[in-house]
This record gives structure tokens, C-alpha cells and sequence, in this order.
């Protein structure tokens, strides 16, 4: 192995240079470096957040607004239609039903003070599943003050539906209860907090409507794990509700640092707004009820209190207990205003029904409010690119505004790229080398640069791998047979050509949504990073004098296929591009439990379980692979498919490419466009693709004066 530099690079460092390097390894630094940069920029997003808090009324008008667009919780709003109680074994014990008009069936339970004299309502979960009606030590705290006591059966953290076969086909579904609503609503601009926020609203409402309590009773919420999110975004949306809210040792950190939290408790952007002290702000008529071990404060607590000192409210909205006195404490709270009771009259009139039973005709009508979402979202989206109605320029620009929505601003460039590459010595009618450069600041891009011998200047091709590919499989250093060592076909045939590492596919599902969690919560698709990764390569390939500028192309397979959809869309300088393995109807890639050959069982991607990052926020409003294929059209664009890839269904991909034809042919370029399906699986086929970068890149060809 060499160690020449590239001329106009500079060569290797020491660090890279030792001799216990291995370039292989740039794939974990590169993820690394990456979630530093995402990091960095959360504590910067804290910062800025921090200088802008703002006690006035516009303003926390403007954040409980985004609040309710980002989480949306409107979406799940209504009115309360029918409340049913439902006896169950087991003194002052009762299970309920609470219609809401949006068409979703909440379910509980319920537990009433032995003597049925109610000083105010608890809504209270614990964090975990519930199974029956035996209640904890909590409940049995607040039942002894006199709270009358609400569990919501929020989603569950199991696959309820597994194996229960229905005529929609639920039972594909691969995730637990509250992954599948979260990635449902989040593609349709919505959240699990959101829609739990409403159902914990509209059950405390129904329950006291039912038993007789006035909306003056005293309300307190008390929610754990989880679901502390749901809580304080509830109190922030709905300042009427709550008069308590209970926040225990942990919700420092659930609140302030949401991307460390589960992966279904997302809100998109929620980190550039909000953390628990601006919730804290939004829910100004409730006391908030700190619950610790120690008797040190934690540090949401000293900053609500400091901010309650600091503006002069009297009495103190934040207060502190042992979890040994919390009802106490609780109810010595609401006695200052409060010293009355109200006898409850608890009279069920449902059947006794299975509680199972129950809580899957409620998941049930979840899912068919989303479902109804997801319709109204492909309508929304057809409707956002009327052909008919607008020019090309007008086209482009609703294109380009909703990929800011979905992916996010664009992020910072790396001030000097720091170019710095190896020669690694192979016997080939090309030289190859190493290169690092950087692309956001402190991040580093790693891949394979391949330059024919002769005289150039030549065109040029990205080479992307898939999910869990390697970038030596395209070069010929070893690895997968499925990429037919593309990268050194093309660079025989007379093409430079580079061959990126990719971040999200090290390390698997924990680190692809390490990434995701970190990305949502500032307003960023999870690939963000890579769209400046391709702009920092493109740069680069510019620059060389081997390179023809106007001749670079790029082609993905499966994951990065996908990155020739989403990340080509946003780079105009390429000439042209193949997506293999990937294109489809993406809101049925999503969604669909239908079987579409050449898959033997549903194959999108709420059938099998993968991580976050293909579920971008609001995207089905939005975007699909029509419009993001033609982004920069009318150039070049190529879909390569598998007849028997069950990724990209034969049917899908064809009634999604109808819409991107129909598109070249508007703009009066029909033949720029084209699909070709082969005979074979998840693979590089590279015969029509070879003929289509022949034609557009010209490579072999006389190179110009």
C-alpha cells in the first residue's frame, strides 16, 4: 500500500497514516462525527432558545401554535359524543368508554374512593402496560386523599395485533401498539404525544361529565415514563385543564432531552422551541408538582422556580415532595383553594366486556383515523402540483419548498474541505484512491475515488451501497456480489468515479435512530447530513481537472437509491441519475399491508420493523418519489427494478413512474425519463443503466479541447 497523496491534495495524517489504521474504520468515525455535529447543534438550537424566551403574550401564543402544528393534536380533537361505564370485579372498580367525534373509542379505567367522596380527579399512568383492575400503591395514595382516579389505556408497548387477523391487515403491523400510531401519525404531520394529549383530555372530560363532577373539580395529572412528554404538552395545549401536573426524577430529562428518550416519543422540531420550562410557560394556570428522592433540586425544578421568583408569581407554581407524601402533598396544594367534595354517583350501564377486547376495538379506531389522515394527505398532495394550473418554474418551487419542509434548512458547509487522500496500489487500468474530506463542520465524508489512466478530462459517477453494504463491494475490494463491482466497471469504461461510505447504514436500527431522534428534534430529516455529504463530493469532483463538471452522474441501490431520490433532488449539478432497488409508491411503501408480487407477505415499511428514519415528518402531505424524481427535471433519470425485488413491487413502481412521466412529457422531454424492470432480485443488473450513463455522461468518447 502506497501513501502518495492525490496532486492538490494533501495526504493522509497521522492519525490516518499509523500503522494500525484501517480506512474500513472511517465508517464508524464518519457516524461519529455526524451525531457530534447533531449534538453541537442541539445545544446551540438550547441556546438560542434560552436568549429568545419571551414571557409575552404573542409570543407564547406563536409557540402554543406550534406547538399544536407540530405535535397535531388538532387533528385528534373533537367533541365528547357518548361516555359508557363499565363494571368490572372488584369494589369501586369500573372500566370506560369515551366517543369522541374524531371517531376514536378511549378506553380506561376508573377508581372511586371507598366512600365515593371526591376532592378532585387524578388522570394518572404509570409508564408500563396495565394489565386489570388491582391498583398500585400510587392509585392507592390518591384514592386515600379522596381522588377519584382515571387510567387511559394509552398504545401499548407489545404487538397487540400480531396474529389477530383482520380484513385490513393489521396483523402485519411489526412494531409495538405505540410505534405503529407514532409512525402513522408522524408521516401525516402528527405525533403519539399529540394524539394521547387529546385522548387524555377528552377522557378526563368524559369521565367527570359521567359521574356526575363539574368541569371546577380539581384536576390533576400524573404521568410517568413515557409519557411525562404527553403530560406537559397536554397541560401546555390546554391551559384550562390541569390544575397539577406531577412531574417525577426523570423529567428533566424526558423534557429538555427528547432525543435521548424512546423512539416513538418524537415531535418534529421540538428542540429549536421548546423544552420543559417553555411548557412550563404555556400551561400558566397549572402548579407543577416536583417529585424526588433527594433533597436536591433538579435542575427543571430550579429553573421553573427561579423563573416564578423572577416574575413575581404569587403563590409559587412549582412546589417539591417525597414520592412517600405525594397525594398528600397534592391535595395540600389543591386545599388552599379547594376544601369541598363532591359525592360521585358511579352507575355502569355498559355490558361487561373483555378487557382485551375493548382495548383492541380502541386501537382499532386509532388506526382508522389515521388511515382516514393518510387519504386525506395523498389528496393534499395531488392537489399541491396541479399540472394544469401552474408553470414549470411555479412546479419546481413547491417541489424545493416542501423538501425544506420535510428534510429541513440547509446545513452549514465546511469552511476548507480538507482534502486528503492515499493511493492504494492495484493493478488496474486506474488509479484508486482513499479520500477524506469535510463536509459539515468537524465531519468528515470517507470514500473511494477511482480515475481511469489516458487523458481526461472524463465524466464522472457517485457510486452509493445500500443499507448495510460497503463501499469496497462497488470498487472490487471484496464484499457483496449484488453490486457487480460497478464502481470498477465504470472506471474501466473511462469514468472517475467515487464511492461514498454511507452514515445510516453502520451500526444498524439502534444507531440509525440515534441518528433520527437527534435529527427530528431539530426540524432535520435524518439524512440531512448526507444531502451536505453529496454537496461536499460534487465540490470536490468539480474542482478536479480530471473531472468533466458537466458530465457527473449518480447511481444508488436500495438505501442508496434511496439517497438518488432524496439527496439528488437537492444536487442540480449532476447530469444525470439511476435509482435501483428503491423507487416506489412511497405512501403504500409506508403504509400497505397488501401483498404485491413478487412479495409472499406485506412488505412496507410499518410491516417490517427498521428504524425511524424512513418515516419522515409530514412527508404524505407533502412529498413522494414523483416529485422528488423530478426536483431537476427535465434532467436525465433512470429507474432500475427488480421483477423480483420485493422492495420495489412491479405494480407500485409502474403506477408511481406513470406521475414522473407525465411530468417529462409536461416539460416537453418525455424520452429524459425511463424505467426498466429485469428479470432478477435486489441487485445491481447495470445493462440498461450501463447504456443509459453511456448515452448521457458519453464516456469512452473523444474528451473536449
Amino acid at each position: 500500500m502506497g501513501v502518495a497523496a492525490l496532486d492538490g491534495t494533501r495526504p493522509f495524517g497521522i492519525r490516518e497514516s499509523s500503522w494500525s489504521h484501517d480506512f474500513k474504520d472511517e465508517y464508524p468515525k464518519q457516524w461519529n462525527e455526524t451525531l457530534g455535529w447533531l449534538k453541537r447543534a442541539l445545544a446551540d438550537a438550547a441556546a438560542t432558545r434560552d436568549r429568545q424566551r419571551s414571557d409575552a403574550p404573542s409570543r407564547l401564543a406563536e409557540l402554543r401554535r406550534l406547538l399544536r402544528e407540530r405535535t397535531g393534536a388538532s387533528l385528534f380533537e373533537g367533541s365528547v359524543e357518548n361516555v359508557t361505564l363499565h363494571a368490572v370485579d372488584g369494589a369501586n372498580a369500573f372500566a370506560y368508554t369515551v366517543t369522541a367525534s374524531v371517531g376514536i373509542s378511549y378506553v380506561g379505567q376508573v377508581y372511586a374512593p371507598e366512600q365515593q367522596e371526591v376532592v378532585g380527579v387524578v388522570v394518572y399512568t404509570s409508564g408500563r402496560d396495565g394489565s386489570g383492575f388491582s391498583p398500585n400503591p400510587a392509585i392507592e395514595g390518591y384514592l386515600a386523599s379522596g381522588f377519584l382516579v382515571i387510567v387511559p389505556w394509552f398504545a401499548k408497548e407489545r404487538k397487540s395485533l400480531k396474529g389477530v387477523e383482520d380484513v385490513k391487515g393489521r396483523h402485519w403491523y411489526a412494531y409495538p401498539d405505540y410505534e405503529t400510531i407514532h409512525n402513522l401519525a408522524f408521516i401525516a404531520g402528527a405525533s403519539l404525544a399529540g394524539m394521547e394529549a387529546a385522548e387524555a383530555q377528552h377522557a378526563s372530560v368524559g369521565v367527570m361529565q359521567a359521574v356526575g363532577l363539574s368541569h371546577a373539580t380539581p384536576l390533576v395529572v400524573d404521568f410517568r415514563g413515557r409519557h411525562t412528554l404527553t403530560s406537559a404538552v397536554a397541560c401546555a395545549l390546554y391551559p384550562e385543564w390541569a390544575d397539577v401536573c406531577v412531574l417525577h426524577s426523570d423529567a428533566a430529562s424526558l423534557l429538555d432531552q427528547q432525543q435521548e428518550d424512546v423512539r416513538a416519543n418524537t415531535i418534529w422540531a421540538f428542540h429549536k422551541d421548546f423544552d420543559g420550562l417553555t411548557l412550563f410557560q404555556l400551561a400558566h394556570k397549572t402548579r407543577w408538582m416536583f417529585v424526588g428522592e433527594t433533597a436536591s433540586s433538579p435542575d427543571l425544578y430550579a429553573r421553573a422556580y427561579v423563573w416564578c421568583a423572577d416574575h413575581q408569581v404569587a403563590p409559587p407554581r412549582v412546589a417539591r415532595c417525597a414520592p412517600d407524601t405525594l397525594s398528600a402533598s397534592v391535595r395540600s396544594i389543591l386545599g388552599e383553594s379547594n376544601e369541598t367534595s363532591t359525592k360521585v354517583a358511579i352507575v355502569p350501564g355498559g355490558e361487561r366486556v373483555g378487557l382485551e377486547e375493548r382495548y383492541l376495538h380502541s386501537l382499532h379506531s386509532k388506526f382508522d383515523v389515521l388511515d382516514r389522515l393518510h387519504e386525506q394527505a395523498r389528496r393534499t398532495k395531488e392537489a399541491r402540483y396541479p399540472l394544469d394550473r401552474i408553470t414549470p418554474a411555479e412546479y419546481r418551487d413547491r417541489v424545493q419548498d416542501a423538501m425544506r419542509a420535510v428534510v429541513g434548512e440547509p446545513l452549514p458547509r465546511a469552511e476548507d474541505p480538507n482534502v486528503r487522500t492515499r493511493r492504494v496500489e492495484v493493478d488496474a487500468p486506474y488509479a484508486l484512491y482513499e479520500v477524506l474530506m469535510e463536509s459539515l463542520p468537524e465531519v468528515n465524508v470517507a470514500g473511494y475515488l477511482m480515475i481511469p489512466t489516458g487523458k481526461g478530462p472524463f465524466p464522472a459517477v457517485i457510486c452509493q451501497h445500500g443499507l448495510g453494504g460497503r463501499p469496497e463491494s462497488l470498487v472490487g475490494l471484496g464484499g457483496s456480489w449484488i453490486y457487480y463491482q460497478l464502481g470498477r466497471v465504470l472506471a474501466e469504461k473511462g469514468c472517475v468515479v467515487f464511492v461514498p461510505f454511507m452514515n445510516w447504514g453502520w451500526g444498524g436500527v439502534p444507531y440509525r435512530d440515534q441518528l433520527a431522534k437527534h435529527a427530528y428534534a431539530l426540524g432535520l430529516a435524518s439524512f440531512a447530513p448526507e444531502v451536505a455529504q453529496l454537496h461536499a463530493i460534487v465540490d470536490f469532483l468539480v474542482s478536479r481537472s480530471e473531472v468533466r463538471s458537466d458530465r457527473i452522474a449518480f447511481y444508488g441501490l436500495s438505501y442508496g437509491g434511496h439517497a438518488a431520490v432524496w439527496l439528488c433532488s437537492q444536487e442540480p449539478r449532476l447530469a444525470a441519475v439511476v435509482c435501483a432497488g428503491h423507487f416506489n409508491d412511497w405512501q403504500r411503501k409506508l403504509t400497505s399491508t397488501e401483498i404485491a408480487s413478487p412479495m409472499t407477505v406485506p412488505r412496507s415499511y410499518i410491516c417490517v420493523e427498521e428504524g425511524l428514519d424512513m418515516f419522515n415528518f409530514n412527508v404524505l402531505n407533502l412529498l413522494g418519489h414523483p416529485e422528488l424524481a423530478t426536483a431537476q427535471a427535465p434532467r436525465p433519470f433512470l429507474v432500475e427494478n427488480g421483477l423480483m425485488d420485493a422492495v420495489s413491487p412491479k405494480a407500485w413502481v409502474e403506477a408511481s413512474f406513470q406521475r414522473v412521466q407525465q411530468v417529462y412529457t409536461w416539460l416537453g422531454a418525455p424520452q429524459a425519463a425511463a424505467l426498466t424492470h429485469f428479470p432478477g432480485p435486489h441487485r445491481v443488473w447495470a445493462e440498461e443503466s450501463l447504456l443509459f450513463l453511456r448515452e448521457h455522461l458519453q464516456y469512452g468518447s473523444t474528451p473536449p479541447n
